[in-house]
């Protein structure tokens, strides 16, 4: 996963905070041994994607 211009290099369960306007992803999964769960929570009500950054 990168977040800003780090690498962060995922070997366990985690969860991840990414603070607004921070770049992040791709998410590049290189070996799954167990089911993903995966989900976005936006706690301001709404998401707007800005085409610009």
């Amino acid at each position: 996963m990168w977040i800003e211009d780090e690498k962060q290099v995922l070997t366990r369960s985690a969860l991840l905070f990414v603070p607004a306007g921070m770049k992040h992803c791709p998410l590049i999964l290189k070996r799954v041994d167990r089911p993903i769960f995966h989900f976005t929570v936006v706690p301001g009500g709404r998401y707007v994607k800005d085409e610009d950054r």
